[in-house]
């Protein structure tokens, strides 16, 4: 659902227009134009200039353009002056061919990218605001070195607020291509910055809506295990107003916000036309299958799922080889008084046995509370078609959904404890006590850690809570546009205020706490991809540091410089600098690998070879072919090698060699030996590669 004022570039200061001493359009113009040329230089070369007014019900902008034969500038402001858009165009700006492998380092050191960055914002925003980068924009990938992106937060008096800027700085000059800030709605004036609330008083009350409940899950465990985990109760977010101390669902008032408040060619061969074995055993799968007719009976006896008044519309077989099973998929249709309502369900198709049923709606319900009466309904229909299952389960979870149904999941119960990673799934429309969903997904072979729990619920809320940092800052909070009429007048249901308040954020991506040792589980890696080695010295190995310093390298906490190089070590560590990347083991990730190494001519198929060892000649071709200079390099009569120990190198390598040589990706010894036929290591190709992308 569209949000409908977030997207409008509102600003919360009041202040005088430049606007507001002119009184007409030329002047308006003039006055614009000269306070941004106060702000950001702008050439005196452009050779056509044109200003543009557009305003709506809430906002008034002007969109300005310079033209020249060089370049072309646009920028977008209020009518306050403050920039809120600025694209610079240049002809001659050169961008990236992915087709390509062509990583180089930039020009400009990621200091220096990001220092430009914030003395253009220094410029162009206002006296009270300031903006903080993320740490994720501060990197730039070397396969992307023409210009780097940044995204940066708006702070409103030392405050972090809602409010974002973007921008683009070209890496070779550090000139600003694009800059764009957005503001959030702020109808009601930026609070305050100073809290009467402590920030001991918020993490305490932040910390008790963080309540834990005990359950087994198999995230982070082994394949088919299950261990017993404290999680959280709830995913909902909170804030403390910091003002008012008043602690408030933050999920809950942003869906109130959306659902309640209204729109803001054939070949020929002999037979004798029998089956073969395979063909027989095929045809013998659907042995015993029921008719449609039979199927559809089937389901019409159950009553409680109101097929009767349905039209049956299509009907699909499926067959499962691995299990030996046919599945009946069948789809119903009922319309009525301009709804349309679709059920599909599966079952199976041997025994007519109700597998799975969804319903979808083509019209909002009303919410409604399952009676006793409906509840007693569920239970008896659980029992007589999950019989084996449903005995074994616990009501989890039962929830409105925006059809008019309610939701209920019943998880698998093992050791006096839920596991509804396993569960059963039923619904019922309240209207018409009918049920239209039920699912599940259940696995006998999945093991259980035993419940033998040495931490508490209080324990794992802390350690829990241990994992967010508490700030202040401005949120957006829906409200209704009863207080401001004349939003109200423009069709608005919702307008958005702003609230100084303190909030709890995940440092890490963290799941739950363990109830054997209470520690954090924690999966993935939600920071960028960074690396560093405990046995590189950067003085003895510059060039393994510096790569790493652009995320190029071996995800690990050695480099093993010294180590034989494979033919998979060193795709790895020329394709890290494409942006790929590599966990050690990953079967389906060394497969991709090889395919982008494919992709860039790097090697053939027929070569592949991973553990194979690489000499420096061998190591130099795939570099040259990676390159494009390959074409001609295996070309051997056509090039001059100056290497002392020339005559080693093998015909098939000579080319390849000499180019590499002239290029200077590659040196001799201090003799001038180049040792063509000697195993390569792992430092020596980051040396290659860094030479590479050094030109």
């Amino acid at each position: 659902m569209k949000r409908l004022i977030t997207s409008i570039l509102l600003f919360c200061f009041l202040g005088q227009a430049v606007g507001a001493v002119a009184d007409t359009k030329d002047k308006q113009l003039t006055a614009i134009v000269q306070h941004i040329k106060q702000q950001i230089d702008i050439s005196d070369t452009y050779t056509e200039f044109y200003g543009e007014e557009s305003s709506n019900d809430m906002q008034q902008q002007w969109n300005l353009y310079w033209k020249s034969d060089e370049q072309e500038l646009d920028i977008v402001t209020d009518e306050d002056g403050t920039i809120l858009s600025y694209y610079l165009f240049r002809p001659d700006q050169s961008t990236h061919d992915y087709d390509e492998y062509t990583p180089s380092f930039p020009d400009k050191s990621l200091d220096e990218v990001q220092q430009a960055a914030e003395q253009f914002a220094k410029r162009v925003l206002k006296s009270n605001e300031t903006v903080v980068f993320t740490e994720d924009t501060d990197r730039m990938i070397p396969f992307e070195t023409e210009s780097t992106d940044l995204y940066g937060t708006l702070y409103y008096n030392g405050v972090k607020s809602p409010s974002w800027v973007s921008m683009t700085i070209d890496s070779e000059d550090l000139t600003v291509l694009s800059y764009m800030r957005m503001d959030m709605q702020c109808v009601s004036g930026i609070p305050a910055a100073v809290p009467t609330v402590q920030q001991t008083t918020a993490e305490q009350a932040l910390q008790d809506t963080m309540q834990m409940r005990l359950q087994y899950t198999t995230m982070g465990s082994a394949e088919n295990h299950a261990a017993l985990l404290y999680v959280p109760a709830s995913y909902d977010s909170y804030y403390v107003d910091a003002q008012t101390g008043e602690t408030v669902n933050y999920s809950q008032l942003l869906s109130h916000e959306e659902n309640g408040m209204g729109d803001a060619g054939t070949s020929t061969s002999e037979s004798d036309g029998k089956l073969t074995d395979a063909e027989q055993i095929g045809v013998d799968l659907l042995k015993e299958v029921l008719s449609q007719e039979e199927l559809e009976q089937k389901l019409d006896d159950i009553a409680v799922l109101g097929l009767s008044s349905y039209a049956l519309n299509e009907v699909n077989y499926r067959v499962d080889t691995e299990e030996a099973s046919i599945t009946c998929d069948m789809f119903f249709i009922k319309e009525k008084n301009d709804e349309t309502t679709y059920k599909s369900v599966a079952v199976d198709a041997k025994t007519g046995k109700l597998l799975s049923l969804y319903t979808y709606y083509s019209e909002q319900g009303t919410e409604t509370e399952l009676s006793d009466a409906q509840q007693q309904t569920i239970q008896a229909f659980l029992a007589e078609y999950a019989p084996d299952t449903y005995p074994q389960t616990t009501l989890w979870e039962s929830s409105p959904s925006w059809d008019g149904s309610i939701m209920q999941t019943y998880a698998r119960e093992v050791n006096g404890y839920a596991f509804p990673e396993q569960y059963i799934m039923v619904g019922m429309h309240g209207s018409d006590g009918t049920i239209d969903s039920f699912s599940s997904f259940w696995d006998e072979d999945t093991t259980f850690e035993s419940p033998d729990v040495l931490t508490t619920a209080a324990q794992a809320q802390q350690t829990y809570f241990g994992a967010h940092a508490v700030s202040l800052e401005y949120l957006e909070v829906p409200v209704s546009t009863r207080s401001y009429p004349a939003y109200q007048e423009l069709g608005y249901s919702f307008v958005y205020e702003w609230k100084l308040a303190y909030q709890a954020e995940l440092e890490q991506n963290c799941y739950g706490v363990s109830a054997k040792d209470n520690t954090l589980c924690v999966i993935g890696n939600q920071e960028p991809v960074t690396i560093q080695y405990h046995d590189i010295d950067v003085n003895q190995y510059p060039e393994i540091a510096k790569l790493a310093q652009y995320g190029v390298g071996y995800l690990s906490d050695t480099f093993e410089p010294q180590k034989n190089l494979t033919q998979k070590d060193f795709l790895v560590l020329l394709l890290s600098a494409q942006g790929e990347t590599y966990e050690a083991g990953d079967a389906d990730g060394l497969a991709y690998i090889y395919t982008r190494a494919y992709y860039y001519g790097m090697l053939t198929e027929a070569e592949y070879a991973p553990n194979q060892e690489l000499t420096r000649a061998a190591m130099v071709k795939i570099m040259i072919d990676a390159t494009g200079y390959g074409r001609t390099a295996g070309i051997a009569e056509i090039y001059r090698c100056r290497f002392a120990d020339e005559s080693s190198i093998s015909q098939q390598y000579y080319g390849y060699v000499a180019t590499a040589q002239g290029l200077g990706l590659v040196k001799g010894d201090e003799n001038g030996v180049f040792h063509p036929n000697a195993i390569a290591t792992r430092a020596q190709a980051a040396i290659l590669l860094y030479n590479f992308m050094s030109k």
